[in-house]
Protein backbone atom coordinates (compact mmCIF):
# COMPACT_ATOMS: atom_id res chain seq x y z
CA UNK A 1 0.00 0.00 0.00
CA UNK A 2 2.79 2.42 0.87
CA UNK A 3 4.56 1.76 -2.42
CA UNK A 4 1.36 2.53 -4.32
CA UNK A 5 0.91 5.82 -2.45
CA UNK A 6 4.52 6.72 -3.19
CA UNK A 7 3.92 6.21 -6.90
CA UNK A 8 0.69 8.23 -6.90
CA UNK A 9 1.95 11.10 -4.72
CA UNK A 10 3.36 13.19 -7.61
CA UNK A 11 -0.12 13.30 -9.13
CA UNK A 12 -1.17 15.62 -6.32
CA UNK A 13 0.48 18.39 -8.35
CA UNK A 14 -1.88 17.69 -11.22
CA UNK A 15 -4.85 17.65 -8.84
CA UNK A 16 -3.72 21.04 -7.48
CA UNK A 17 -3.53 22.53 -10.97
CA UNK A 18 -6.97 21.24 -11.94
CA UNK A 19 -8.58 22.45 -8.70
CA UNK A 20 -6.93 25.87 -9.01
CA UNK A 21 -8.25 26.32 -12.55
CA UNK A 22 -11.73 25.18 -11.52
CA UNK A 23 -11.61 27.54 -8.53
CA UNK A 24 -10.76 30.50 -10.74
CA UNK A 25 -13.60 29.86 -13.15
CA UNK A 26 -16.13 29.00 -10.43
CA UNK A 27 -15.73 32.30 -8.62
CA UNK A 28 -17.29 34.45 -11.31
CA UNK A 29 -16.29 37.98 -12.14
CA UNK A 30 -15.87 40.20 -9.10
CA UNK A 31 -16.76 43.90 -9.06
CA UNK A 32 -14.22 46.41 -10.33
CA UNK A 33 -11.83 48.09 -7.92
CA UNK A 34 -13.53 51.46 -8.31
CA UNK A 35 -17.05 50.11 -7.63
CA UNK A 36 -18.97 51.63 -4.77
CA UNK A 37 -19.30 49.84 -1.45
CA UNK A 38 -22.99 49.25 -2.08
CA UNK A 39 -22.26 47.51 -5.38
CA UNK A 40 -19.61 45.30 -3.77
CA UNK A 41 -21.94 44.31 -0.93
CA UNK A 42 -24.76 43.64 -3.39
CA UNK A 43 -22.48 41.53 -5.58
CA UNK A 44 -21.30 39.33 -2.73
CA UNK A 45 -24.82 39.05 -1.36
CA UNK A 46 -26.11 37.89 -4.73
CA UNK A 47 -23.20 35.58 -5.61
CA UNK A 48 -22.57 34.19 -2.14
CA UNK A 49 -22.73 30.51 -3.11
CA UNK A 50 -20.33 30.98 -6.04
CA UNK A 51 -17.79 32.75 -3.85
CA UNK A 52 -18.07 30.13 -1.10
CA UNK A 53 -17.71 27.27 -3.60
CA UNK A 54 -14.65 28.89 -5.11
CA UNK A 55 -13.11 29.36 -1.66
CA UNK A 56 -13.68 25.73 -0.72
CA UNK A 57 -12.16 24.53 -3.99
CA UNK A 58 -9.10 26.73 -3.41
CA UNK A 59 -8.72 25.37 0.13
CA UNK A 60 -8.61 21.82 -1.24
CA UNK A 61 -6.24 22.92 -4.00
CA UNK A 62 -3.75 24.30 -1.51
CA UNK A 63 -4.00 21.16 0.58
CA UNK A 64 -2.92 19.23 -2.50
CA UNK A 65 -0.03 21.62 -3.21
CA UNK A 66 1.31 20.98 0.30
CA UNK A 67 1.05 17.22 -0.33
CA UNK A 68 2.85 17.69 -3.64
CA UNK A 69 5.60 19.72 -1.97
CA UNK A 70 6.07 16.93 0.57
CA UNK A 71 6.27 14.38 -2.22
CA UNK A 72 8.81 16.48 -4.10
CA UNK A 73 10.86 16.94 -0.94
CA UNK A 74 10.89 13.20 -0.40
CA UNK A 75 12.14 12.70 -3.95
CA UNK A 76 14.82 15.38 -3.62
CA UNK A 77 16.12 13.97 -0.32
CA UNK A 78 17.29 10.85 -2.17
CA UNK A 79 20.29 12.77 -3.51
CA UNK A 80 22.51 14.43 -0.89
CA UNK A 81 23.30 17.44 -3.09
CA UNK A 82 19.60 18.37 -3.42
CA UNK A 83 18.59 17.92 0.21
CA UNK A 84 18.63 21.67 0.90
CA UNK A 85 16.50 22.28 -2.17
CA UNK A 86 13.99 19.76 -0.85
CA UNK A 87 13.64 21.70 2.39
CA UNK A 88 13.14 24.90 0.39
CA UNK A 89 10.43 23.27 -1.74
CA UNK A 90 8.54 22.09 1.31
CA UNK A 91 8.78 25.48 3.02
CA UNK A 92 7.54 27.20 -0.15
CA UNK A 93 4.60 24.84 -0.44
CA UNK A 94 3.60 25.40 3.17
CA UNK A 95 3.93 29.19 2.85
CA UNK A 96 1.84 29.18 -0.28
Amino acid sequence: MSNRLTRLAPLTGVVFAVLAVVGVFTGGESPESNASAAKVIAYYGTHRSEVETSSIIFAFAFLFVVLFAGSLRSYLRRTPSAEGLGALVLAGGVLM
